[in-house]
């Protein structure tokens, strides 16, 4: 079983929708602070207290230096998730899953695309432009098997090593952004980017036969910049038999396997919802 995995605080609408979407073609697993009253009757759906997977968010904190202009606490969320969703999946035995943001329209079944695939060892979200600093990989859509989520785990704590080569990138980085007054930083997905580059990563949001995963709604970028037609400020969308699609500047329809509906396009999931009841 390949599962959709949320890591997630709160009981908002829009994160209801998102898995009520996912769980139509998936198995999906919840694990945040979710209250009995926010989970039905879904039997798709299993919901996890983070509290019992956090044994290893002190060492985190231990070794932890702040490289962003966002608050520090919110940042130190962005990387703990995944040693807890870590210690989660390893003690379900599970040996492989697609992680999933709070705010995505997950619309294939993605054990059966996995396989389609065949099953790399880690999936992401990545782009082709990196110029200046930019140093970003994204986990909202990527799969994971267990070893490359241990791995991923012990790269960013060994990232803070003030000797190692990957915080010298860390640096410089960060030294950039201060040097240019550009907003960011060092987040978790610049050492998703630097834990990308040094293994065989499949990228999720380039086309593979015909489809692909949503970057974000809100930009006409997914692998490459200005890739994708836009209309209203979001990716022009098409519904056509029972399929999303995207429309690239070539003209091509291209199947969208999810649909990141980030910031104030969070509504949209209550669109998409209701489109596939």
């Amino acid at each position: 079983m390949i599962p959709v995995v949320f890591f997630h605080r709160g009981e908002q609408d829009y994160f209801q929708a998102a898995i009520n979407i996912a769980s139509k073609k998936n198995k999906i697993i919840v694990i945040g602070n979710q209250s009995e009253k926010f989970r039905n009757n879904n039997t798709n759906v299993l919901f996890f207290s983070e509290s019992d997977y956090k044994q290893d968010d002190s060492l985190f904190r231990s070794v932890y230096k702040h490289m962003h202009s966002g608050g520090e606490e919110a940042q130190i969320i962005c990387y703990t998730r995944w040693f807890i969703i870590r210690n989660l999946i390893k003690s379900l035995n599970i040996e492989a899953f697609f992680h999933a943001d709070s705010d995505l329209a997950v619309l294939v079944d993605v054990e059966e695309y996995y396989k389609n695939i065949n099953c790399p060892n880690v999936a992401l979200s990545t782009q082709d432009y990196q110029e200046n600093f930019r140093f970003v990989a994204s986990g909202h859509n990527s799969f994971f098997t267990i070893q490359s989520l241990e791995e991923l785990c012990e790269f960013m704590l060994r990232s803070y090593d003030t000797s190692s080569e990957t915080y010298q990138k860390l640096l410089e980085k960060h030294s950039w952004h201060l040097r240019t007054n550009t907003g960011g930083g060092v987040c978790d997905m610049t050492q998703l980017y630097l834990y990308s580059i040094t293994k065989s990563t499949f990228s999720l949001t380039k086309i593979h036969n015909d489809s692909c995963f949503d970057d974000n709604i809100n930009s006409a970028e997914n692998y490459y910049r200005n890739e994708y037609k836009m209309k209203d400020n979001l990716k022009l969308v098409r519904f056509i038999n029972n399929n999303f699609y995207f429309e690239n500047n070539d003209g091509q329809l291209i199947k969208s396997n999810s649909i990141h509906c980030q910031g104030q396009s969070k509504p949209l999931l209550f669109k998409i919802q209701e489109i596939l009841k």
